[in-house]
C-alpha cells in the first residue's frame, strides 16, 4: 500500500516542533519532495535535506536551501553552508533541528549507530533531533524496526544524554499501527519542558 504525504499527521508534528524552539537551521533526513519545506520557510528557517530518490531530490531542490541525493545505506550527508558563509563554516555546518520522519527504518540497522553519530555531530549544542518511526512491520514493507521502547532508548542514549520516547498506536481501517516518536538532545532545555 502506498502511503501518501499527509496521510499521517507529520505536518502537524513538524509544525509543533518548529514553533516550540528558536530554530534558524534545520536538516531533514529523508526529505522526500520537500513537503515540509513550506513550514520551515514560513517560520524563517533555512532548511537542508537529503533523500535517496533522485526525482524527489529534484523537486525538493526547488524549496530547500541545500538538498542532496544520498542513500544512507552507503553514505552520510554532506551539509553545505550557504554561499555567504566561508569554507571553514561550511565544513562545520550545524543545525538547531534534525528531523527524521520514517527515514531510519528504511536503512539497514547496522548503519543506525553511524547515522546517530552523524546527527549528534551536526546538531548545535542546544539542538534537537526529532524522530517518528514505525514500531511494527507495516504491510509489505521490509523495514528495520525497533519493537521495544528500550531498543529505541538504547540506540539514542549512545549519543544523547537526554532522550524522550513515546509510543503512538492508532487504527488504520482494520489494522493497528504503532509508531515511536520523540526527541533527543545534548542539553536539557526548552525542548523538554
Amino acid at each position: 500500500m502506498q502511503r501518501g504525504y499527509g496521510f499521517y499527521p507529520d505536518v502537524e508534528l513538524v509544525r509543533a516542533i518548529i514553533r516550540h524552539g528558536n530554530i534558524s537551521g534545520a536538516y531533514e533526513l529523508g526529505c522526500g519532495k520537500g513537503n515540509n519545506a513550506m513550514l520551515y520557510d514560513n517560520e524563517g528557517i533555512e532548511a537542508d535535506g537529503c533523500d535517496r530518490v533522485p526525482e524527489y531530490v529534484l523537486q525538493a531542490a526547488t524549496v530547500l536551501h541545500n538538498v542532496e541525493c544520498l542513500d544512507l545505506e552507503r553514505d552520510l550527508p554532506h551539509p553545505r553552508a550557504p554561499p555567504s558563509l566561508c569554507r571553514r563554516e561550511a565544513a562545520d555546518r550545524h543545525y538547531d533541528l534534525i528531523v527524521d520522519i520514517e527515514c531510519l527504518p528504511y536503512v539497514a540497522r547496522e548503519r543506525h549507530p553511524a547515522i546517530m553519530e552523524w546527527i549528534a555531530e551536526h546538531l548545535r549544542p542546544d539542538g534537537m533531533y526529532f524522530f517518528k518511526w514505525f514500531a511494527a512491520p507495516y504491510k509489505e514493507d521490509q523495514l528495520h524496526m525497533y519493537t521495544t521502547q528500550e531498543e529505541v532508548e538504547k540506540l539514542l542514549a549512545a549519543q544523547f544524554p537526554y532522550v524522550m520516547v513515546n509510543q503512538l498506536t492508532r487504527r488504520e481501517g482494520t489494522e493497528t499501527v504503532t509508531e515511536w516518536y520523540g526527541t533527543a538532545c545534548n542539553i536539557l532545555s526548552l525542548w523538554h519542558q
